[in-house]
C-alpha cells in the first residue's frame, strides 16, 4: 500500500513539472509574439522602450563613436543601429532603399513627429518641445546608418512697442509734432 502511494506521488509531481515546463515555454512563446512590433506601423511603446535599453546597456558596455557630421552619437547592435541625440533616440538600419528607421523614442518632454520612416535615401524624425526641435536625418552612404541633426531653438516672440506714442500727428490724440504749430 505504502508503495502505491510512493508511486502516485511520484507520478503525480513528474506530471506538475511537465505542465509546468510546458505553460512556461507557451508563455514565452506568446510574450515574444506580442511584443515584435507590427509590420508597417509605428513601433509598439514596449518595443521602443526595449530598444532604448538595449542602447543604454550597450552603450554602457561599448565605446561610443562620434558621426562624421558631428552629430549623434551610434552604438551598433544586432536588430540595427541605435543613434541618439539630445531629443531622442533612433534605431536605423540600412535597407536596400536606402535608410529604414526600425524605431524611434524621444527624450523625456520631446514629441516625435514628422516622421519619415523609409526605406528612401534619408529617413528622418523631428523632436520636438516648447523650446526646441531636433531634426535627426538618417542616411546610409557606406552601408551603415548615419544620422545628421539639426537643432533649432523656438524663436522669442518679437518685441512689440508698448510705450505708447504715435506716428508725429500733430493734434489732440496726436504723436506730438514738433514746434510749428
Amino acid at each position: 500500500m505504502r508503495t502505491r502511494i510512493v508511486i502516485g506521488a511520484g507520478a503525480w509531481l513528474l506530471g506538475a513539472a511537465a505542465a509546468t515546463a510546458g505553460g512556461l515555454l507557451v508563455i514565452s512563446e506568446l510574450g515574444a509574439g506580442i511584443s515584435a512590433s507590427p509590420a508597417g506601423g509605428q513601433p509598439s511603446a514596449a518595443a521602443a522602450a526595449q530598444a532604448q535599453g538595449a542602447a543604454r546597456a550597450s552603450a554602457a558596455a561599448a565605446p561610443r563613436s562620434r558621426a562624421s557630421t558631428g552629430g549623434p552619437a551610434r552604438v551598433a547592435s544586432a536588430g540595427g543601429t541605435v543613434l541618439s541625440s539630445a531629443g531622442g533616440t533612433v534605431v536605423a538600419q540600412c535597407a536596400p532603399g536606402g535608410a529604414f528607421l526600425l524605431s524611434w523614442s524621444p527624450q523625456q518632454g520631446f514629441t516625435a513627429s514628422g516622421v519619415a520612416r523609409g526605406p528612401a535615401t534619408t529617413a528622418r524624425v523631428v523632436f520636438t518641445t516648447a523650446a526646441s526641435t531636433v531634426t535627426m536625418a538618417v542616411s546610409c552612404a557606406s552601408g551603415v546608418p548615419a544620422a545628421a541633426t539639426t537643432v533649432t531653438s523656438a524663436a522669442a516672440p518679437a518685441p512689440t512697442d508698448d510705450h505708447g506714442g504715435g506716428g508725429g500727428n500733430r493734434g489732440p490724440g496726436g504723436g506730438g509734432g514738433g514746434g510749428d504749430g
